[in-house]
């Protein structure tokens, strides 16, 4: 190979490679004013999370004074809960949600105890927190979660939120909350069981 098929060659290589890189950097910033209208049309949504000391929500049997895992009816849990929103006039953001819950029959509640439960209900809440941590709405619900002779169940609740905003970018700021109703008692016994992680 003579000196000017080298050199040939190398330029063949310097230019395929810068090619390549402008191609790379083309891609990346293909029609920017696109991108642009993609991302106003689509802000973020408010986030959503579940409150730590409420994620589980333990029934006891009546009158019980230990309040200990043997005293157990049952017990609910919050499980997989997603959602989407939309945002209508540019004034409000609706927020779609969907909780799925589970629970399970505690041992005074199973059926070598003296009354085996069927199904059992669970209080809980969805609120709307600020920016700054202020309680916009807050809504009591409930959740009935159907056992069918078996030891554990499931239940789907689904809600619609409206969250008046300013714009729709001022959404991302707020926070969808959700949890059980819980008494003083029913907090403790999930911190000492370690259900608040």
């Amino acid at each position: 190979m003579n000196n000017i098929t080298r050199l040939s060659l190398v330029i063949c290589l310097v230019l395929l490679s810068g090619c390549a890189q402008t191609r790379k950097a083309y891609n990346a910033t293909f029609h920017p004013d696109d991108v642009e209208v993609v991302q106003k049309a689509a802000p973020s949504c408010p986030t959503v999370g579940v409150v730590p000391e409420a994620n589980a929500f333990p029934a006891f049997k009546a009158g019980s004074a230990q309040k200990s895992p043997k005293d157990l009816v049952a017990a609910g849990y919050i499980g997989v809960f997603r959602g989407d929103c939309t945002f209508k006039d540019g004034k409000e953001a609706v927020f779609d949600l969907e909780i799925n819950f589970g629970g399970t029959k505690g041992p005074m509640g199973r059926v070598n105890s003296a009354k085996e439960i069927g199904s059992a209900v669970f209080p809980y809440f969805v609120a709307v927190v600020s920016s700054d941590e202020t309680i916009l709405q807050r809504q009591a619900f409930s959740t009935k979660v159907d056992f069918d002779n078996k030891t554990d169940g499931v239940s789907k609740e689904e809600h619609t939120i409206r969250i008046p905003v300013t714009s729709p970018d001022a959404a991302h700021g707020y926070k969808i909350v959700i949890g059980f109703s819980l008494t003083p008692e029913q907090v403790a016994f999930n911190k000492q069981q370690g259900n608040n992680k």
